[in-house]
């Protein structure tokens, strides 16, 4: 509420402010009525206001980690195809309940998760904030089947939760699904290893409500994002909308249903992005003859070192890998020679120590020669937006000069 009074005080068009009891002090006086007093004055039946498919039914904002933000419209008809999708998947069963972590301003919780959810007719526990010692207590205490978050957040509770403390007779959780950013594949086996529950990987983007591919229901899920949603199609496509060949690199594109209606006020952004009916993500990844995909970075984050492409997951996936590394982000470095070169900022585990020539060592035989980070920058946090994404941009800015 501090943020969006903040945010009201400096719009030129200010929004009829409606509040629900919230006990919360956010320090204006913006609030021009309440629920309860439109629920008093107004009939019901006024707010059944008839809906078609195409209508708009949300609007939501770009993170906005590679530019301005944008809002995302979002039609009833592009949510329903998530909702019917998973329930076609499989994904939940009756009884499910589902813990939701992440803020409801976000695609995850809503547009992944909480509107399918209510369309199956299932119960979600949402929690105020994440606290890696009351993970375990909440998902014993509700019941929880069901709960998602992002590998940040897996990486807190499995470090600082200790297996004997859990109620394993009260537990019953059967997946934990990931989003936001690609989950390590070693943490995706520890995880398991340690507390006997499945991890998730999924993707997708709020253009497309939230989700295009998941894992779930794939023996061999590790490293990969999944495969499409029933609904949508996905291809690896180059900059001319041609599709690439298998286990080559091109841009994410996403077709079908769930792809938006378009950038709130923004035409040439939404014909930039949606070219013959594919939403062209800015992602880049690759995908097998099974329809897996295969993550490799922003396209604004890709790596120009001398003409050749680098893309940070090859490089960050092994590090990842290294038993002394806690989290790993990979940016370039403008270079006055090459364009850019390779900077690794490395986030050891509590208790560990290595040296910038053990992290190139250990590299060595592990990637081409080319793509070795040629400085290495050892942190003890990274810049995130409040959904848990490390903000690569801000990582550039603190190396400038």
């Amino acid at each position: 509420m501090e943020e969006f009074a903040r945010g009201w005080k400096l719009s030129s068009h200010k929004p009829t402010v409606v509040e629900v009891v919230t006990g919360i002090d956010h320090g204006a006086d913006i609030v021009t009525g309440t629920l309860q007093e439109i629920l008093d004055k107004y009939p019901t039946a006024e707010c059944l206001v008839p809906q078609a498919l195409k209508d708009p039914f949300l609007l939501l904002y770009s993170s906005g980690t590679t530019g301005s933000p944008k809002g995302i419209l979002l039609s009833n008809k592009n949510q329903l195809t998530i909702c019917k999708d998973r329930a076609s998947m499989g994904a939940s069963r009756a009884g499910d309940v589902m813990m939701i972590i992440l803020p409801m301003f976000h695609t995850n919780p809503l547009c992944v998760h909480t509107y399918p959810l209510s369309y199956q007719g299932l119960t979600l526990c949402i929690r105020k904030t994440f606290s890696p010692a009351d993970f375990w207590p909440s998902i014993t205490r509700y019941g929880v089947t069901l709960v998602q978050g992002v590998p940040a957040m897996y990486a807190y509770i499995y470090n600082a939760a200790d297996p004997k403390t859990i109620e394993y007779d009260k537990l019953k959780l059967r997946v934990a699904s990931s989003g936001a950013a690609p989950m390590p594949p070693e943490l995706i086996d520890a995880f398991k290893e340690k507390f006997n529950v499945q991890v998730i990987d999924g993707y997708g983007l709020t253009e497309a409500c939230g989700v295009t591919t998941s894992s779930f229901g794939m023996p061999e899920n590790r490293a990969s994002i999944g495969i499409a949603y029933p609904s949508l199609q996905v291809e690896i496509m180059d900059d001319n909308n041609h599709i690439m060949p298998y286990g080559e690199r091109g841009e994410i594109c996403i077709k079908g249903d769930a792809v938006m209606i378009g950038y709130l006020n923004k035409p040439e952004a939404t014909a930039e992005a949606i070219k013959d009916g594919w939403l062209h993500t800015g992602d880049i990844g690759y995908m097998n003859e099974n329809g897996c995909v295969f993550f490799s970075g922003r396209k604004k984050e890709m790596i120009n070192r001398g003409g050749e492409n680098i893309y940070p997951r090859e490089i960050e996936i092994p590090l990842e890998n290294h038993p002394k590394i806690a989290e790993v982000a990979v940016i370039g470095a403008p270079d006055p020679a090459l364009g850019e070169r390779v900077r690794a900022c490395v986030i050891l585990k509590d208790g560990c120590t290595m040296s910038e020539e053990e992290v190139k060592e250990y590299l060595q035989d592990k990637i081409a020669k080319y793509k070795l980070p040629e400085f290495v920058q050892f942190m003890k946090s990274f810049p995130r937006n409040p959904t848990g994404k490390i903000l690569k941009q801000e990582l550039k800015k603190r190396f400038a000069g």
